[in-house]
């Protein structure tokens, strides 16, 4: 069974991005979802100690004077992702980070 966290439907961008940090210490991801349509905008799917982590926010792709995706691309460098890689938050409306090579995380758009 996983566990699931999430910011509620009503996130701010710092919040959001606070809450995630939070919750990932110890966490080994596995796969983002990033989309910018419906309630969580960012879908965290990771592993700690042998159980599922779920993190979700609704944040992270969104701000006013425009922030934008920007706390999107912070929190994929944090986890290792390419500049380049975490760039495309900027550029497309729906990505797919996947993790499960290690030391090497790829992007699908769709």
């Amino acid at each position: 069974m996983a566990k699931v966290h999430h910011d509620g439907p009503r996130g701010n961008s710092a919040n959001s991005a606070d809450h995630f940090k939070e919750l990932v210490i110890g966490v080994k991801p596995i796969e983002i979802r990033l989309n910018k349509a419906g309630q969580f905008h960012f879908e965290f799917f990771g592993t700690k100690a042998g159980e599922e982590v779920i993190i979700l926010e609704s944040g992270l792709n969104c701000g006013y004077h425009g922030t934008g995706p920007s706390y999107s691309f912070d929190i994929l460098r944090m986890l290792g992702v390419p500049a380049d890689l975490a760039q495309m938050v900027y550029e497309n409306d729906n990505l797919l980070y996947n993790f499960r090579v290690p030391n090497k995380p790829t992007v699908t758009t769709s």
